[in-house]
């Protein structure tokens, strides 16, 4: 994937409200007494210090230096631990394999290209234990295009690269729904919805891993 900087990213580390799944999600890894989580692509680490807070051993990456920045202050406010690192997604991932018990990904493996996104879910894969649960939201193209593609400059199908606006030059794919499914074959999907009122508009899943890497 191209290079870019971090600086499309600085306008969305503002603190938020923790995605309608996540408590849901803490019960169901509290009642199967898993208790390592991954928040990967954590920005300023919302899902990382409200699992920190319910005593749960996380991780936490991101690409941007300034994010992990907030998110080691905020931790450090709380009187929380977590380990936080520095990381591009597209790169091999440090950790070992079968390490987490969940694997949080909202709203960032969508700015990649197809190539890059395969690699992405082959290294979560990779780390993430059997039966352990993938918790994943991306962008609907359905949502987002309907059945119209509309005059869009492709860089690939699916894929767009943002022209304008604070994500200008960002990468964005939109995921069909068959699409997705189809990345998610090694996966039990539990739950997967999108488009819910005063809900993200793209794809929310909950997923279990079945089977491991080829």
């Amino acid at each position: 994937m191209e290079e870019r900087t971090a600086e499309p990213w600085d306008f969305c580390y503002s603190a938020q409200e923790v995605e309608p799944e996540i408590p849901r999600l803490a019960e169901l890894l509290e009642s199967e007494k898993r208790f390592r989580v991954l928040d990967f692509g954590c920005g300023a680490g919302r899902h990382t210090l409200y699992f920190a807070n319910r005593g749960f051993e996380v991780s936490a990456f991101d690409k941007s230096a300034k994010a992990v920045e907030l998110l080691k202050s905020a931790l450090a406010r709380s009187n929380v631990r977590a380990e936080v690192r520095v990381q591009d997604m597209v790169d091999p991932l440090p950790y070992a394999s079968a390490t987490f018990d969940c694997v949080m990904a909202t709203k960032v493996i969508q700015h990649a290209k197809v190539s890059d996104i395969s690699r992405i879910l082959c290294e979560i894969n990779r780390i993430l234990k059997m039966n352990g649960i993938l918790f994943l939201q991306v962008t609907s193209y359905e949502a987002t295009f309907g059945n119209n593609p509309r005059a869009t400059a492709w860089l690939e199908p699916g894929t767009i690269r943002a022209g304008y606006g604070p994500e200008k030059g960002v990468i964005h794919h939109f995921f069909r729904k068959e699409e997705l499914l189809r990345f998610l074959q090694n996966y039990e999907v539990m739950e997967m919805h999108s488009g819910i009122a005063r809900h993200y508009n793209g794809y929310c899943v909950i997923a279990r891993k079945i089977k491991g890497p080829e």
